[in-house]
């Protein structure tokens, strides 16, 4: 709900439509707001930018569960994306 009243607040106009995931969560808050109507819960192609976006940062958090510190993790992944797109043909 924050985040939503958050970005209406901010936008200063209302939206045509409101894409999110598939999430109950998100009905209850375009509710309130009288965006009901015009709340499309769809999948990840409804909403291609933005559930996309964090794609890499997930595959990178993924890789990080094994290390006891995020320093190392961080660390290590660096050097790992700077090897891997040279050999990445």
């Amino acid at each position: 709900m924050k985040l939503l009243r958050k970005l209406l607040r901010n936008q200063g106009v209302h939206p045509e439509t409101v894409v999110t995931n598939k999430l109950a969560s998100y009905r209850l808050p375009a509710r309130e707001f009288g965006l009901a109507d015009r709340h499309r819960p769809g999948g990840m192609r409804a909403n291609n930018r933005a559930e996309n976006a964090y794609l890499a940062i997930r595959r990178r958090e993924r890789k990080m569960q094994k290390f006891k510190s995020q320093v190392q993790a961080q660390r290590l992944l660096f050097t790992h994306a700077a090897v891997y797109n040279v050999f990445s043909l």
